[in-house]
């Protein structure tokens, strides 16, 4: 919810409010579960919508080791890496 208001907000400062609301939220269900697929999806693109390349990568990267079905994310891993460069 806090990443749409972020995305779709109409003034900036509730924006970035939003945004600073979605990182917590997304900080706190990866540390529970980095290997939520949703969570995981979610927090990398908010990253990449802040320009934040290098703390995607390092979502995902963890994701990768983590996780049972680390295969999984190769894809997201994939397109961090594209936005990175």
């Amino acid at each position: 919810m806090y990443a749409w208001r972020a995305a779709n907000g109409k003034n900036s400062e509730k924006k970035r409010r939003m945004a600073n609301e979605a990182d917590f939220a997304f900080r706190q269900a990866f540390a529970l579960c980095p290997w939520s697929k949703d969570t995981v999806t979610g927090y990398v693109h908010l990253l990449i919508s802040e320009n934040r390349f290098s703390d995607a990568v390092q979502v995902v990267e963890t994701a990768l080791e983590m996780g049972p079905h680390s295969a999984e994310f190769d894809p997201l891993a994939q397109e961090v890496r594209s936005h990175g460069h």
